[in-house]
């Protein structure tokens, strides 16, 4: 299985970009200094499809809803990828990878408040 995976749904986040790789990889400016990577010789047959292929990745910006994500997993300082992913850094790193909501846990309830809970509200 190729390690070189396009992201789905990915939107363009560079209008003007201004860095030599980006220059290369998507424009085909030569540079010296610049070797091409594995994963970007995969983009296509030729040179031509590797250009298109690379500029395809930054066409669309990121949605409001990954870039929530993203910044969730970063704050609390977990995984984010799909669960495969997730399960295997989990299991390295002995600890959980997935968000938690905000808060304090909700302490458990005693029989006599669990059985308040459980009551209609017009039967108390």
């Amino acid at each position: 299985m190729s390690r070189c995976r396009k992201r789905r749904g990915a939107r363009r986040v560079v209008t003007r970009p201004t860095s030599l790789s980006h220059a290369h990889n998507a424009l085909g400016k030569t540079d010296r200094l610049i070797t091409p990577h594995p994963c970007y010789l995969t983009l296509g047959k030729n040179e031509e499809q590797r250009l298109g292929a690379y500029r395809g990745l930054f066409e669309r910006a990121i949605s409001d809803d990954e870039l929530a994500d993203i910044r969730a997993y970063v704050q609390q300082q977990k995984a984010l990828g799909n669960p495969r992913f997730q399960a295997r850094i989990a299991e390295q790193l002995a600890r959980k990878v997935e968000v938690l909501p905000r808060g304090r846990p909700r302490k458990p309830l005693d029989s006599d408040a669990r059985a308040a809970e459980a009551r209609l509200p017009f039967e108390k």
